[in-house]
């Protein structure tokens, strides 16, 4: 037993199976042994006894040639999940399994069956002439491919890697921080031929060999660099010192192996940052690991831990627990919004900065007008597109703002911008096809989709782009799946509000491409500063790829109305009330009125709100500007601010629990929008200016005593 298990025995995220080992550990560890010695590490060799032939509900894809002379292996299940939109990038491991890349493949497959993923496999150089960081380069190699040429979102990739491929996997996330770029959505560490992946105090004492170096696990290499002297700083993986963002971690480990001191301690310091891990060791089952398939009781949990960290949802068998909710219904999105929501309920006196909604009441002209149109008897049914006279309104207003050529044909009423976006979606998108979103975004987004049958795929965004997205990330996300991107600008919950010549040139790559876009414009009469409104609607060009999505919610405080829109090209738009038929037949008529006179009355509440907006936004972004460790930018647009925490060392999930608890200030974490979002917060101003200054208080006495 190793020692340094004892110390964490009892810790939430360790799972200790206590077993003895099993009929196929005891079968096979000579064998693998005396295979060991006879295969030395060389191309072409096999090992006879494993069957890597494509079993039932799999199936292989076309190889992927990387530049090193190997292959990458796609294999995806025969029933993949369709509102699943997540793959697994494995780096297999070393050593004399590496042969041909049957074992490879072997494991890819297991992988496919056990989380029901595609899976895509590599392996990577290893010769005496090419040592580390060849093998890394490898890995990131396929790791550029499957972000950039497949256009998979960094957060939707698990990464898993075994033995040597572990310590790579691990690798490949410090570089990627190193650069500045997005972090996987997972790591899974599975164990097997991991005795010398990692250098540990512990090294000579079991393996009579002297360790490359002896730094008490300050750094973090493979074992095979014979002279560490030859590595740059930059192939170096400090991850012991630096955690912050690290997405969540699975580690299977054997209590026998070196390496299980290194996973207990990464465990550690994960559960320390509010980071999701989980520590799996199965007792006794050397050299066994859930790669294998025949059928161990051990393996099977350890896959069901997977599962179970990472939210993966395999269908039930008939007459299990949830076997009649569909796959939809197991994988929607939990809102991470809500999740504040719940823990702020018992905590009244909190100050909420959540909701995304005016803290204003609906201005009493459009009051008075949906009393009149009840009075009047707008009750009944009306047209599933819309009342004519409103919809005449949208066309005009919006005609007048994008310069085009808009009837009442060309708008759809919905019950808010959520159902109008929800309709456009299944209006255009097949089955199986992909949505580029931003990451961070509204989250509802993503569930949208795959209730469409979609696929989302992240597009990152960046702070040193003022939060606004780049259309060559977009460009790098686009694959031959992908069917639409969905533009978000004032942005939830970013407050950024893009440019015209980044709508310019974001046109160009939908016009290149053939992509719809959805133009979520909700916020686009909150303005501030000069900035000004474009829509990518204006541009002539790309106006029929073009399907503008908008509310009354925000602007004319009318949250609770319900009433959206959407304004695009016509055969699109009057496909859409067919849909609507179909779910909630129409919008409320007097609600309806309402929104006409909110349109075309008078704007002086409009304005009066903005005022008070831009008013204590100011008060906001000031505020938290003045707290030490936290910047700021100050949006152009929206009531949304999105502060940076990431130099306080505290996920973001953490400090806003922490702020419920100890502060009595309900933030959202921005993780809650994307993996982009970790390191940040959102927080909404449409607050009362007392609530806003006792808010940033709280949170400035909480940082001065905490950090």
């Amino acid at each position: 037993m190793n020692p340094l298990f004892n110390e964490y025995v009892g810790a939430p995220w360790l799972e200790h199976v206590e077993t003895e080992p099993s009929p196929y550990a005891k079968k096979r560890q000579p064998e693998i042994f005396k295979e060991q010695e006879a295969y030395p590490m060389s191309p072409g060799n096999e090992l006879t006894y494993l069957d890597d032939s494509t079993p039932a509900g799999v199936e292989r894809e076309q190889d992927i040639e990387m530049p090193n002379g190997l292959h990458m292996y796609h294999y995806v299940p025969k029933q993949r999940d369709p509102s699943e939109r997540r793959a697994i990038y494995y780096i297999h491991g070393g050593g004399f399994m590496r042969g041909n890349g049957r074992w490879c493949r072997l494991n890819a497959i297991t992988q496919v069956k056990n989380l029901g993923l595609p899976v895509y496999a590599v392996e990577y150089r290893y010769t005496p002439e090419n040592k580390y960081p060849k093998g890394l380069d490898d890995a990131t190699w396929g790791w550029d491919y499957l972000v950039n040429t497949r256009g998979l979102g960094p957060a939707d990739i698990i990464v898993s890697g075994e033995s040597a491929g572990g310590t790579y996997a691990m690798a490949l996330c410090a570089r990627l921080r190193r650069q500045g770029r997005p972090l996987p959505g997972g790591l899974v560490i599975l164990s097997g031929y991991l005795d010398m992946t990692l250098t540990s105090p512990s090294y000579k004492a079991n393996f009579g060999i002297d360790p490359v170096f002896t730094v008490d696990l300050s750094l973090f290499v493979p074992y095979y660099i014979d002279d560490l002297s030859k590595l740059k700083e930059p192939e170096v993986s400090p991850i012991y010192s630096d955690f912050t963002g690290y997405p969540k971690t699975f580690f299977c480990v054997d209590d026998t192996e070196v390496f299980l001191s290194d996973a207990l301690i990464v465990c550690d310091k994960l559960a320390r940052l509010g980071i999701e891990c989980k520590a799996y060791v199965p007792h006794g089952l050397m050299h066994v690991f859930p790669f294998e398939m025949p059928d161990i009781p051990e393996s099977q949990k350890a896959w069901l831990e997977v599962r179970n960290l990472f939210g993966l949802s395999l269908r039930a068998e008939r007459g299990d627990v949830g076997h009649h909710l569909s796959s939809i219904a197991l994988n929607y999105p939990a809102s991470g919004i809500r999740k504040m929501f719940d823990l702020a309920f018992g905590y009244p006196d909190a100050i909420k900065l959540t909701v995304g909604e005016p803290n204003f009441d609906t201005p009493e002209n459009i009051r008075e007008a949906c009393k009149r149109a009840l009075d009047e008897g707008y009750t009944r049914y009306n047209p599933n597109q819309g009342l004519p006279e409103l919809r005449e309104a949208i066309a005009a207003d919006c005609a007048a703002r994008t310069g085009a050529a808009l009837t009442a044909d060309n708008v759809m009423v919905t019950v808010g911008a959520m159902e109008a976006l929800t309709l456009a979606l299944i209006a255009t998108v097949n089955h199986g096809e992909e949505v580029l979103v931003p990451n961070p975004c509204f989250p509802n987004y993503l569930g949208q989709i795959l209730v469409a049958g979609a696929v989302p795929v992240s597009v990152p965004v960046y702070e040193s782009n003022h939060f606004n997205i780049r259309a060559e990330d977009i460009e790098h996300a686009v694959t031959p799946r992908t069917r639409a991107l969905l533009l978000n600008s004032p942005s939830n919950p970013l407050g950024s509000v893009l440019t015209r010549k980044e709508i310019e040139a974001i046109a160009e790559v939908a016009l290149r491409h053939d992509l719809i876009v959805f133009s979520d414009e909700v916020y686009d009469r909150i303005l501030y500063d000069g900035a000004e409104y474009f829509s990518i609607a204006q541009i002539p060009e790309v106006r029929d790829h073009v399907l503008v999505i908008n509310s009354f919610s925000k602007t004319y405080a009318m949250t609770g109305w319900r009433v959206g829109y959407a304004v695009g090209e016509k055969s699109v738009v009057t496909s859409m009330p067919r849909i609507q038929e179909g779910l909630v037949s129409c919008v409320p008529t007097f609600t309806q009125r309402a929104a006409l006179e909110a349109l075309t009355g008078p704007q002086d509440a409009v304005r009066a709100m903005l005022a008070d907006y831009a008013r204590r936004r100011d008060l906001m972004v000031d505020g938290l500007r003045a707290i030490p460790g936290i910047t700021c930018q100050k949006p152009p647009g929206s009531f949304y601010a999105f502060p940076n925490i990431s130099a306080l060392g505290v996920s973001s999930q953490q400090f806003a629990e922490d702020l419920v608890t100890q502060a009595g200030v309900v933030v959202v974490p921005g993780s809650a929008f994307g993996s982009m979002g970790e390191g940040y917060l959102r927080v909404v101003f449409a607050n009362t200016d007392e609530n806003i200054a006792e808010a940033v208080r709280r949170i400035g006495d909480y940082v001065k005593s905490h950090f």
